[in-house]
């Protein structure tokens, strides 16, 4: 009988400096103490995720690291828009998302995702939105949903203090699930430079 293959949960993503995540993350502890309703997620998890892959084996993970190896990269610079949520009916999680500078970024993302389907993942259909996810919701009552809408209002007052940042790498990252929250690994970096030119 042929043992089942272990697969690990795994995305890729680029990460950005430690600087610009402080300053997020001491922005959303401000905004968010005391709800209990929010749960804010620590800044080491902070990322901007180009492809979520799914379980995939030891196999899959070579080729995808192969893969990224070839990647030819680029510097991407970022500025802060707007703190926000998907699914207006039922929101679990805050995020940020960028100002229009993100274009070139978002070709390489594309292109990237679209490469992938050659390693047999599926093709995209919903459209890509860069974001960093900076707190999860479990929202219970009407009034907890307002409470949200203000903070939204003061993290995007507070945001538009933090400078413009650089992506630093782009890897392959294992996620696994605790009872705490999500632990992230690093399982494979390429740094981000303008190797185009």
């Amino acid at each position: 009988m042929e043992l089942s293959k272990k697969v690990y949960r795994c995305f890729i993503a680029v990460d950005f400096e430690s600087e610009i995540k402080s300053s997020i993350f001491k922005i959303v502890k401000k905004r968010t103490k005391e709800k209990r309703f929010i749960r804010s997620i620590p800044k080491e998890n902070y990322h901007i995720t180009i492809k979520f892959l799914g379980n995939i084996d030891e196999a899959q993970i070579n080729n995808i690291i192969g893969f990224i190896s070839e990647v030819k990269t680029e510097e991407f610079e970022f500025i802060l828009d707007s703190c926000g949520y998907f699914n207006r009916r039922n929101p679990k999680v805050l995020w940020l998302s960028f100002k229009d500078k993100v274009f070139k970024f978002n070709r390489f993302a594309l292109e990237i995702i679209n490469k992938l389907e050659e390693y047999g993942f599926k093709k995209e259909y919903k459209e890509f939105k860069p974001h960093i996810t900076i707190a999860r919701l479990k929202l219970r009552s009407n009034s907890e949903r307002n409470k949200v809408e203000k903070v939204i209002e003061n993290i995007n007052l507070d945001i538009m203090k933090v400078k413009e940042f650089k992506a630093t790498h782009i890897g392959l990252y294992k996620s696994e699930l605790t009872g705490s929250g999500a632990v992230y690994t690093l399982l494979y970096k390429k740094e981000l430079t303008d190797e185009l030119y």
